[in-house]
């Protein structure tokens, strides 16, 4: 694999993951910003500003909606 292909490598540790589930907030708070950057590109969106030009912002209200639904998913797991 080539680097560009990978973009985030490091993984979360199983414990992490099943405190989580269990709805432990610090490995919630530890889980959302292991997937922050991940998230805030999936959010992206491009502006167009009254003179023209054109912006790239992050939808925050988007960025929050994925946030609840990982939250909701992780909380949710029986596994």
């Amino acid at each position: 694999m080539d680097r560009t292909s990978i973009e985030h490598t490091s993984e979360l540790p199983m414990s992490t993951v099943q405190a989580a589930c269990k709805g432990d907030p610090g490995s919630l708070t530890t889980i959302l910003r292991h997937y922050d950057s991940y998230l805030n590109k999936l959010c992206l969106r491009m502006l167009y500003r009254s003179d023209g030009s054109q912006m790239v912002q992050i939808n925050s209200y988007m960025k929050s909606l994925l946030q609840a639904k990982l939250i909701a998913y992780l909380v949710g797991f029986d596994g």
